[in-house]
C-alpha cells in the first residue's frame, strides 16, 4: 500500500509534470503549423506547470501564482536543500514568456523575439530535469509522457522530436527563425477602450495602461 507521500507525488506527476509535458508536445507542434499567439499559450502552461511541479514535489505551495512564471521561478530559486540551476538564456525566457505567454486573446501588442522554439527546448530541457519526487534514485531527465511518446511513432512524438536539439536525439539542425510583431486593436484605436471594457473581462495590466492613458489626455 503507497503512503501518503507518495500518492501525493503520484497526483503531482499525472496532473502537472505530465500535463506539462502534453503542453509542450503541443506548443511544439503549434509552432510549426506557424500559430504563434497558441505556441507562446501552451509554452507558457508547460512552464508553469514544470515550475509547479517542482514546488510540489518538495512540498511548497503553488497558491496565488495562477500565471506568473517569474514569481514561480523565484519561489523554486528558493526551495532550501535544491541544487536548482538555469542557465540566464533560459532564465530570460522564462521572464519574456511569462508576459507574452498569457496575451492569449491577443489584447496587447505581440513580441516574439527571443521567444522561439529553440529556446522553449533549453528551458524544458533544464527544468525537467528537476520534476521528480524527493528522494529519488531517478537520475535521467527523459521519463514519463516525453519518454512514451519518444519510444512510440505517433503524431505526438512527430512534433516532440522535429528539429528538436534537446530531446530529438539530433546533434545538429538546419532552423530558420521567425519573429512576429502584431498590434491588436485597441491599442491601434486607443478610443474604444472604454466600450470594450464595459463588455470585455480585459486584463488588470492592460485597463491600468488604457486608464493611464485616458487621464493623460484629458
Amino acid at each position: 500500500m503507497p503512503t501518503k507521500h507518495a500518492k501525493i507525488d503520484d497526483y503531482v506527476t499525472r496532473s502537472f509534470r505530465d500535463v506539462a509535458d502534453e503542453d509542450y508536445i503541443a506548443a511544439r507542434a503549434l509552432y510549426r503549423a506557424g500559430l504563434d499567439l497558441q505556441f507562446l499559450w501552451s509554452a507558457l502552461q508547460a512552464i508553469e506547470k514544470y515550475l509547479k511541479a517542482i514546488l510540489l514535489y518538495h512540498r511548497a505551495t503553488t497558491k496565488g501564482l495562477r500565471h506568473d512564471l517569474s514569481t514561480a521561478l523565484n519561489r523554486v530559486r528558493g526551495i532550501k536543500d535544491l541544487a536548482f540551476e538555469v542557465p540566464r538564456d533560459a532564465t530570460k525566457f522564462i521572464e519574456r514568456l511569462s508576459g507574452q505567454g498569457i496575451n492569449r486573446y491577443f489584447e496587447h501588442p505581440i513580441n516574439t523575439d527571443g521567444l522561439g522554439l529553440l529556446e522553449l527546448d533549453k528551458a524544458v530541457w533544464h527544468l525537467r530535469k528537476y520534476c521528480r519526487p524527493v528522494p529519488t534514485d531517478v537520475k535521467a531527465p527523459i521519463s514519463g509522457r516525453l519518454a512514451e511518446n519518444l519510444d512510440n511513432p505517433s503524431e505526438a512524438r512527430n512534433a516532440l522530436v522535429w528539429k528538436n536539439l534537446c530531446f530529438g536525439r539530433y546533434k545538429k539542425i538546419k532552423f530558420s527563425r521567425r519573429i512576429k510583431w502584431a498590434n491588436p486593436s485597441n491599442f491601434i484605436f486607443p478610443e474604444i477602450f472604454p466600450d470594450l471594457n464595459k463588455i470585455i473581462q480585459l486584463s488588470k495590466p492592460v485597463q491600468e495602461y488604457f486608464l493611464c492613458l485616458l487621464k493623460r489626455n484629458q
